[in-house]
């Protein structure tokens, strides 16, 4: 039997370890459990002035079936002056008449960097249950000093609205969006990363997917792909590029990959 839980978990960068490189490496262990209706899961992270975290979770965050409420996932962070957060979870795979609300919030001071990943499935592919949740109803808002630069909403419906037509899923299976962003970086610096992104993009011929600068301090790709495998190592990949452009550090092993 699947009882409803809520969890509040606070997370402060001291609480955390081992470290890679000097990164404070942390795996969110919750999700990974899975969520079912009614179900509230409650993340706080909090990085001092020039701290370093990576934040992932053990594997991908299951959602089950349920016949009232929604599982809600919500997770806060708050980075300080000159603090950088890489966070970068495995997929959501919703079930058959799965039903969940998520939202991400990353509060930025000056300075401060963040590498943000979010990934779909679009239900357990394997066991043919593609397109047959409920609703995922997911959002991401970022501000920087107080100034909103980014906010991104989804809200996918597949009973009442066809997701597979031009300009939506057409056909995959599974979706992603890096973001990256830093304030004190030069545009000209956010085009030259957006390009060597496009570059990783097109060497997988069955993604499809491309990059956006945004207005002010950042940019994000988005990308849909068949197979879990090649989400998993596009994200990866990206995920490594952007550390190595944007923070000038070498790639290593999560050893989830």
């Amino acid at each position: 039997m699947l009882c409803a839980s809520r969890f509040t978990h606070p997370l402060r960068v001291q609480d955390i370890g081992p470290t890679l490189d000097g990164v404070a490496y942390a795996m969110l262990l919750n999700p990974a459990g899975g969520l079912v209706g009614g179900d509230r899961l409650s993340t706080t992270i909090v990085l001092e002035p020039g701290a370093h975290a990576c934040c992932t979770t053990a594997s991908a965050t299951k959602v089950y079936r349920t016949l009232g409420q929604a599982a809600v996932c919500e997770t806060k962070t708050r980075l300080a002056r000159e603090a950088i957060l890489e966070y970068v979870p495995d997929h959501v795979i919703p079930h058959a008449g799965a039903f969940l609300r998520q939202s991400l919030e990353v509060e930025m001071e000056e300075r401060s960097r963040a590498i943000i990943a979010e990934s779909y499935a679009t239900g357990r592919i394997a066991r043919g249950e593609r397109l047959q949740f409920k609703e995922v109803d997911s959002s991401t808002r970022v501000t920087v000093c107080g100034k909103e630069i980014f906010f991104s909403r989804s809200r996918l419906t597949p009973q009442t609205i066809d997701l597979d037509a031009p300009g939506r899923l057409e056909g995959f299976n599974y979706l992603g969006t890096l973001l990256i962003v830093a304030e004190d970086r030069k545009k000209q610096d956010w085009q030259c990363l957006c390009d060597g992104i496009e570059r990783h993009l097109s060497a997988y011929a069955q993604v499809r997917g491309g990059t956006s600068i945004l207005a002010y301090g950042g940019c994000v790709a988005r990308f849909l792909t068949s197979t879990a495998h090649e989400l998993a190592q596009l994200t990866y990949d990206l995920w490594m590029l952007a550390r190595r452009e944007l923070l000038g550090l070498a790639e290593f092993n999560p050893r989830k990959y």
